[in-house]
């Protein structure tokens, strides 16, 4: 007989109503009237395999299997763990396997997992800098067809591999495509709390939504900033402009205000490398729409992409 086994994604999302797998719609199906339904495509893969595996220390058979085998484990078999325990009725995978993912699912799930996965690819390499791996996400009308999205996904993918910004002589890879817009893991992470803050201001706490104006208006005296330190001078009172933008919001709110002037104020302060692109405060911004905008009748709409 034959010994071993293989990982393979025996799980989808199951609609129980229906005895049927979750189609497009129900999974982009919002969970407020306050919501449009938007479908999220995620493509991923590792950068610079192939440089790794001609490493100089990957030079027996058995390194080389090692460390082919252990992608495996994480993409074939972990990922799919991931989204049956955590996600299990958000998202479905279309493929993960190798070293690359393609899956689809509510959009807001989908930013959810991966920044997850993210971090636990991290932790599985022991936070090696050597593996990265590069994304792209789409917010799409659920009637899309696949063929069209996934042939997107995979421009934008190429996009964020290739991206080089002004001041480096090669593409640094490592991002995600949001919007059209390449992102560092730290900008995304800072994209997540924004819009979260955002969308608990509106929805829980009576806010206004010109408070998302505010903020994507704030994006230009940012990228201000961010042009000044790779001058290697710093003015303050860019920063204290947002406070003079946020002074209309209402007094029970003061701490929410205050998160949002505490992330801006520790992007523009940081000497960190890693934050380079405002625009996340764009994406942040196109979220907490998303998120807010009351439903019209029909959903014909997809998030354009740069």
């Amino acid at each position: 007989g034959l010994n071993g086994f293989i990982f393979f994604p025996a799980f989808l999302p199951w609609n129980k109503e229906k005895e049927s797998v979750l189609n497009f719609d129900d999974l982009s199906e919002a969970k407020s009237k306050d919501e449009k339904n938007f479908l999220g495509v995620l493509k991923l893969d590792v950068d610079n395999l192939g440089i790794i595996f001609n490493h100089e220390n990957l030079n027996s058979i058995s390194r080389l299997s090692s460390l082919s085998r252990m992608m495996g484990y994480f993409f074939d078999g972990f990922v799919n763990k991931i989204i049956k325990d955590e996600f299990s009725k958000k998202i479905y995978p279309i493929f993960s396997g190798g070293d690359d993912t393609f899956v689809v699912g509510n959009y807001h799930s989908i930013l959810k997992f991966t920044r997850n996965l993210r971090e636990k690819f991290k932790k599985f390499t022991a936070e090696n800098p050597s593996f990265t791996f590069s994304a792209s996400i789409q917010i799409i009308n659920p009637k899309q067809s696949v063929s069209r999205f996934s042939k997107i996904a995979e421009k934008l993918l190429e996009k964020g591999k290739s991206f080089i910004y002004p001041e480096d002589r090669t593409a640094l890879k490592d991002k995600i495509v949001l919007f059209g817009f390449p992102f560092t893991g730290k900008e995304y992470n800072y994209m997540q709390e924004i819009y979260g803050c955002l969308i608990d201001l509106i929805q829980e706490k009576n806010e206004s939504r010109a408070i998302l104006h505010k903020i994507a208006k704030s994006s230009i005296g940012l990228g201000s900033i961010l042009e000044d330190k790779k001058k290697g001078f710093f003015k303050p009172q860019k920063v204290w402009r947002l406070s003079y933008y946020l002074r209309s919001m209402k007094s029970d709110n003061h701490k929410a205000r205050d998160k949002l002037i505490e992330i801006y104020e520790k992007v523009a302060t940081s000497l960190e490398s890693t934050v380079k692109n405002p625009n996340f405060l764009l994406a942040a911004v196109r979220i907490a729409e998303l998120k807010t905008r009351k439903k019209q009748r029909g959903n014909n709409e997809s998030i354009q992409t740069k």
